[in-house]
């Protein structure tokens, strides 16, 4: 009998002699490497998982959801991520804000000297006022105009900037989820194989290895 990977013997569970019945457990494999290697995968997955739930939740601007045995086994990574989840989208909308006060301000301000330059316009035709003011109020208007398109079009850009971002990262988290839990299954595998069974009935001829601790070459 031989053995895919190869390992270091843990337990031994019969003796050169001994009858075996098919699928009886012939000795146990210490499960030292894989089982480091599938509980760091796990942590990743866990974590994974989290920001993907807190990701799609920026995506679309909703409370994030997370697995409910994921609620209650990691109680503080879930602190955590909702907390990043408020600063993060506290910032953009904070940014939005910002923006949309000044396209409020300049818009109201754009509404009074339109006003002004009407009247302006009046008293130029009655020649109750000069050229260069009535030409100055103009230029204050275009001056107020490229800051509102100024403002929307920074808006547009926070906006996009923004998505595109979480839906990179979103694309990024979720590729390697789906890696990583495809590497789990294989791992599971290995771990599943640190047991050693008869492969049919019959009697143990010979031991090649006969201590604790001994090495099982892979093969």
């Amino acid at each position: 009998v031989q053995h895919l990977e190869g390992g270091i013997v843990k337990k031994i569970y019969l003796n050169s002699g001994d009858i075996v019945n098919k699928g009886d457990m012939l000795l146990e494999l210490e499960p030292t490497k894989t089982l480091s290697n599938f509980t760091e995968l796990e942590k990743r997955l866990i974590n994974l998982s989290i920001n993907i739930s807190r990701l799609r939740a920026e995506s679309e601007l909703k409370r994030p959801v997370y697995k409910k045995n994921i609620k209650n086994n990691y109680p503080i990574l879930v602190e955590e991520s909702r907390k990043l989840y408020n600063v993060r989208t506290k910032r953009y909308r904070a940014s939005i804000f910002e923006q949309k006060q000044i396209l409020k301000n300049e818009t109201d301000s754009l509404k009074l000297l339109e006003e002004q330059i009407e009247i302006s316009k009046s008293l130029l035709e009655e020649q109750l006022t000069n050229r260069l003011s009535h030409l100055n109020l103009l230029k204050e208007k275009n001056k107020i105009i490229e800051k509102i398109e100024n403002a929307d079009s920074k808006i547009k850009n926070i906006k996009e900037s923004y998505f595109a971002e979480v839906r990179t990262m979103l694309l990024e988290e979720t590729s390697e989820y789906e890696e990583l839990k495809e590497r789990k299954t294989s791992l599971q595998d290995s771990l599943n194989r640190t047991v050693v069974k008869s492969p049919e009935n019959g009697i143990i001829k010979q031991r090649f290895v006969d201590t604790i601790g001994g090495v099982i070459k892979a093969g």
